[in-house]
């Protein structure tokens, strides 16, 4: 049966997973279209979930749908919520919706029209470092404006603390992620191609690739991203996030192979926490505060694979950040490891994930 539950938020995205047993994530969102899912751990495109299938977010309520990924009776899940600048038009900033980019140029002075491609769709909030964006290829690697006012950058000089997924839409392809301090081989190239390094977030444990091209890339100046080249009028989406002091911590850890002396300062009490190690090896993993309460957090699901969750040696998350608990090599190595934390006491742009038996 179809379900609702009261999010706190209009949230903007929503990422959804069975944590008692195997399953695809589930992720929807209100630029594509809240019906309208793809999943982390798989390549397939983009799926238009109907009738009592569809899941959707808005009027700060969490719809879900009697699919299995979502909603299956006697199954329990966890649900990551965050909302950018809303959905009242085409474009959006701040709460605002427009039905034009130049509309949006107008009232905001928020400009998406000045890269090769416009954004078909988008939601922005600078406030909340969060973007969502929807735009079709050309055939050619193409710049896309992205409003966050990130800033100018270096990767190996501090990456400014942003992350960027992308993914294909009307096909199959692999998601690709990147972060701000993990550089490619033309880090610092004005207009360059390969400022940022990348790699897949599905089912894959390969090292970060230098050889970028576009994919996931954002240039040195922060004001754009790149759509890899592909055919033309392939669709994809794209998410970026800034980091926001007092409310996300994106950047690098360094492990030092210790279960008690290794501390990772944020600035906040985090809620959730999303790494990977860097180099070859290992999944990408996630904990939060709300399948394990206590500070000792153990229980991990795996963004990119179908598995439940695991409990296993993990973090501890204290009022300015969090400790690793653990010298697994998936956590706490002598190694880097790359990172999202969100915090736990603002509630105006991430809620706390849900943990409920449906």
């Amino acid at each position: 049966r179809r379900t609702s539950y009261n999010t706190g938020i209009d949230a903007d995205l929503a990422v959804i997973k069975k944590t008692s047993g195997t399953s695809d994530w589930c992720l929807v969102d209100t630029v594509r279209g809240s019906s309208r899912r793809i999943e982390w751990n798989t390549d397939a495109a983009e799926a238009l979930d109907t009738g009592n299938n569809s899941v959707h977010i808005g009027n700060r309520r969490l719809n879900l749908g009697t699919i299995g990924d979502a909603n299956t009776s006697g199954s329990q899940y966890a649900a990551y919520l965050w909302k950018a600048g809303g959905s009242k038009g085409k474009y959006n900033y701040e709460g605002q919706g427009f039905n034009t980019a130049a509309e949006m140029l107008a009232a905001t002075g928020v400009d998406v029209t000045n890269g090769d491609i416009t954004p078909t769709k988008c939601s922005i909030s600078r406030k909340a470092g969060f973007g969502i964006y929807t735009y079709t290829s050309t055939g050619t690697i193409s710049t896309i404006a992205n409003g966050l006012d990130i800033g100018a950058f270096h990767p190996t000089e501090g990456g400014k603390g942003v992350c960027i997924m992308t993914k294909r839409r009307d096909s199959s392809r692999g998601w690709h992620i990147a972060f701000g301090d993990i550089p490619g081989s033309g880090a610092g190239s004005a207009g360059g191609v390969s400022n940022l390094g990348y790699v897949n977030l599905n089912q894959s444990t390969a090292g970060f690739d230098q050889g970028n091209n576009g994919r996931a890339n954002i240039t040195p100046d922060g004001k754009f991203f790149h759509c890899d080249g592909g055919s033309n009028s392939q669709t994809f989406v794209a998410y970026i996030w800034k980091e926001v002091e007092g409310f996300s911590r994106i950047g690098v850890y360094y492990g030092n192979n210790s279960a008690s002396n290794s501390f990772v300062h944020c600035g906040f009490r985090p809620a959730f926490v999303m790494w990977r190690k860097k180099s070859s090896g290992e999944n990408w993993r996630i904990i939060d505060s709300a399948r394990s309460p206590a500070n000792r957090k153990t229980y991990q699901l795996f963004p990119g694979q179908t598995y439940a969750q695991s409990d296993e040696g993990g973090m501890e998350f204290f009022f300015n950040g969090f400790a690793l608990r653990s010298n697994d090599g998936n956590t706490n190595d002598d190694a880097d490891y790359v990172f999202m934390a969100f915090a736990a006491v603002s509630y105006t742009h991430l809620t706390l994930p849900t943990n409920r038996e449906v």
